[in-house]
Order: C-alpha cells, then sequence, then structure tokens
C-alpha cells in the first residue's frame, strides 16, 4: 500500500522464481499443446519448454540432492523431447498436469520458508518498469 515499491523478502523472490519457472513450464506445453501446425507458435513454445527446463535443471543442481531439488528435477523432466511436437495434445496436457500437480505441492511447502536460498544467484537482477516516486 502507499506509493513506495518494496523490494520482496529473499525468500519471497526465491520462490516466486522457482514457481515462475514451473509456470511458464506448464504454460508453455498447454500452448504446445494446442497447436495445430509445425510453425512459428509451435518452434516458440518447443524453445520456451526447453528454456523452461534448462532453467528448472540449474535450479536444481543450485538446491543439489536434498528433497527440493529433486522434486524440481522431477517437474523439469515431467515431459520428454519426443513429445515436443505439435498434434500430440493428450501427452502435452498429461505432462502439464503433472507439473501443475507437483508445482502446486512444491509452492505449498517452500512457501514462505527461507529453505531455496541456494538459487539467489540464479535470480534475474534486472528490474522493470519505473517505480512510484514520493
Amino acid at each position: 500500500r502507499g506509493n513506495a515499491n518494496k523490494e520482496a523478502p529473499a525468500g519471497r523472490r526465491q520462490i516466486l522464481y522457482v514457481v515462475g519457472q514451473m509456470a511458464d513450464l506448464w504454460g508453455s506445453l498447454k500452448a504446445l499443446g494446442t497447436a495445430k501446425a509445425d510453425g512459428a507458435f509451435a518452434t516458440a513454445m518447443k524453445t520456451r519448454i526447453t528454456n523452461a527446463q534448462a532453467a528448472l535443471g540449474k535450479i536444481a543442481e543450485a538446491l543439489g540432492e536434498g528433497e527440493a531439488g529433486a522434486a524440481v528435477k522431477e517437474i523439469a523432466g515431467s515431459v520428454a523431447a519426443d513429445a515436443l511436437k505439435h498434434g500430440n495434445a493428450e501427452a502435452l496436457d498429461a505432462a502439464a498436469a503433472v507439473v501443475e500437480k507437483k508445482g502446486k505441492a512444491f509452492a505449498a511447502k517452500y512457501e514462505g520458508k527461507d529453505a531455496l536460498g541456494k538459487v539467489d544467484s540464479l535470480l534475474p537482477t534486472a528490474r522493470q518498469g519505473t517505480p512510484f516516486a514520493k
């Protein structure tokens, strides 16, 4: 409230980043499932999926061998590379459902906790927009 944009606490930025990558994967899987042809849209969604999986892989690596890292790694691997094609809506929707279910469970478990500190080096540092001035 008010005219000041306070920076979110570290734990909040961490969970937003991790769950944001999961949401990007989910949305891109759903979108690719709607593609009718192998054109620019399908190619863009495949790229987004690959990028989200890579980002989640880096997150899992940063988190290490613990429970959080294993959960992120599992979500990143929810869809096989050979399933990434137009006309494969059933498999893509099934993969998106897995990402959604596991992503929601991850968010519920780690929201408000300081368990994701190892991802700090992966957080974006560039700011977008202009904060309100007093």
